[in-house]
């Protein structure tokens, strides 16, 4: 059977943060805000496109509630389990739906009846994804489809963590699909792409999990705030709201800070100062450095040394990413050239 989840979309959405928080201040996701806003009453789908936990359902949520509203359904379907039967098994559970879906529906209305959520479309098997693009070349009120109970027309949004693009190269999805998924399409940025919108994540997901755990947690200071900026996140946001749960746990930065250095994945070449042992506060504060080292390194690496462009993507001026790059070790004359040392890379 397909996994279909279907919820109340009041008590899903009402969840969700706010817009401000979700949104951030970073140029990349106001760019997704203002496209968001045109978007919103435009029947094509949706492709929402980013790695696993960078905020894609959440921002398929959005455009439910703006439009067709909270009031509506919302039907979150993953890969299904079994060959074929895409629309029998969406007919098939419409009777999940709560009985205000229906009401005073007309299949002819111009409005959304609520939302299909497909999430990683890139998992689908052939025969699936064949079945989608029969939904989607389809008038979903059409009488020649199996009949999802009144429910009239549904806004169609789709996931994908793997690039399309790339699936359709490797042969892992079908070309007319990707075409018909291609008319409007979101990349939702990974978190170290967006850094400037850490803070207000950590602000937020601390109040959060504050009340859930009825934690008397101290607010994040600033020295552990600028830590987490300049932690690679390779897990997004998900990952940093797994941080934010064990610091309104432990109310401890300092531990925090600690364990999240100690990772493997993350290793820092320094354990004590030459004339004793090295302080939490010391520590945490190299660590940061080496991480922001580190970032300007890869940033300035994947756009061909090109500061400007580095400083555009980090979200910060031209002129600190002359000073961070020369604090980094980058010399100034091989970065005009386009050249530098493979030593200074250590990541």
């Amino acid at each position: 059977m397909m996994n279909i989840e279907v919820q109340h979309p009041m008590k899903e959405l009402s969840a969700l943060p706010p817009e401000a928080v979700i949104f951030g201040v970073s140029t990349a996701m106001q760019e997704i805000r203002a496209t968001v806003e045109k978007i919103c009453g435009v029947r094509e789908p949706i492709l929402i496109q980013g790695e696993s936990g960078s905020g894609k359902e959440t921002l398929a949520r959005i455009i439910h509630r703006h439009y067709p509203g909270e009031e509506k359904p919302f039907f979150k379907i993953a890969a299904p389990r079994r060959r074929g039967g895409l629309l029998e098994d969406l007919a098939s559970r419409s009777a999940q739906l709560p009985p205000y879906a229906g009401d005073g529906m007309d299949s002819a209305d111009t409005d959304f009846a609520g939302t299909l959520l497909f999430r990683g479309v890139s998992d689908f098997r052939l025969s699936a994804q064949r079945e989608l693009m029969e939904l989607l070349q389809e008038d979903l009120s059409s009488a020649g489809r199996p009949s999802l109970d009144g429910c009239g027309n549904f806004r169609v949004i789709c996931t994908s963590t793997a690039p399309l693009e790339q699936e359709v190269e490797a042969g892992n999805f079908l070309r007319e699909v990707f075409l018909c998924l291609n008319v409007i399409r979101l990349h939702v940025p990974p978190l170290r792409e967006r850094r400037a919108d850490i803070p207000a994540l950590v602000s937020y997901l601390f109040e959060l999990y504050n009340r859930k755990f009825g934690a008397l947690a101290h607010e994040p200071s600033m020295e552990l705030v600028d830590f987490l900026q300049h932690w690679d996140w390779k897990g997004n946001i998900r990952e940093l709201a797994n941080v934010i749960k064990r610091y309104a746990i432990l109310d401890s930065g300092e531990a925090i800070i600690a364990e999240m250095a100690a990772n493997e994945s993350n290793p820092f070449p320094f354990s004590g100062s030459a004339g004793g042992t090295l302080s939490l506060k010391q520590f945490s504060r190299r660590a940061t450095q080496e991480l922001e080292r580190k970032i300007i390194l890869r940033t300035l690496r994947d756009h061909q040394w090109n500061r400007r462009q580095a400083a555009r993507a980090l979200n910060i001026s031209y002129r600190s990413m002359l000073y961070k790059a020369k604090e980094a070790g980058v010399p100034s004359k091989r970065l005009q050239s386009g050249e530098v040392h493979v030593g200074l890379i250590k990541d």
